[in-house]
């Protein structure tokens, strides 16, 4: 039988060891969906893009339900932000940079940039399988409703830019590591 003191160490322990392990080798959403993940450097990234349906703020490109399944959905930043699950979060700019520069330097595809297009403000869809673009969330300091976007063409990092939240871009969540 452990005692009190013991019990906590142990607990303490696995929070601190085991809190970005890539022992769980999915990410849960919301609704149970699982999505796979994968070790990059010292995070744990999802390697899929978020596919949880919301009431509003997020899209199938085109509004095609079937491009969901292999895209997954467009999102505002807002919808972003309130659909993470708990341990986990929207990166922020560092975050972004840091897989970036693993990226450059390591070809293994750890990262499959799924190509799924964005959503401007008026409804347009744009640039399937030819650009993706993900939410950060880091704000642009002089104003509160621009956010970083991270996007990839053609397969390969491009860079990162500053759009508004309303935008629809897809999203990847890194797990909360202590």
């Amino acid at each position: 039988m452990k005692t009190p003191a013991a019990a906590f160490i142990s607990t303490v322990l696995i929070l601190l060891l085991g809190a970005c392990s890539s022992d769980n080798a999915y990410m849960t959403d919301k609704a149970g969906r699982k999505y796979k993940t994968i070790k990059i450097g010292d995070k744990i990234w999802m390697a899929e893009n978020l596919n949880y349906e919301t009431s509003t703020g997020s899209w199938c490109y085109n509004n095609n339900r079937e491009l969901c399944e292999n895209y997954g959905r467009l999102y505002t930043w807002e919808t972003a932000i309130a659909v993470c699950p708990e341990g986990w979060h929207l990166p922020d700019n560092d975050e972004w940079a840091a897989l970036i520069e693993y990226l450059k330097t390591n070809s293994n595809n750890a990262f499959n940039p799924v190509l799924g297009g964005f959503r401007f403000y008026d409804g347009q869809f744009n640039n399937i399988d030819v650009t993706g673009m993900w939410w950060s969330s880091s704000k642009l300091p002089q104003n509160e409703e621009v956010y970083r976007c991270v996007y990839f063409m053609n397969a390969s990092t491009s860079g990162q830019d500053f759009v508004s939240g309303w935008f629809g871009a897809s999203v990847r969540y890194v797990k909360d590591c202590n």
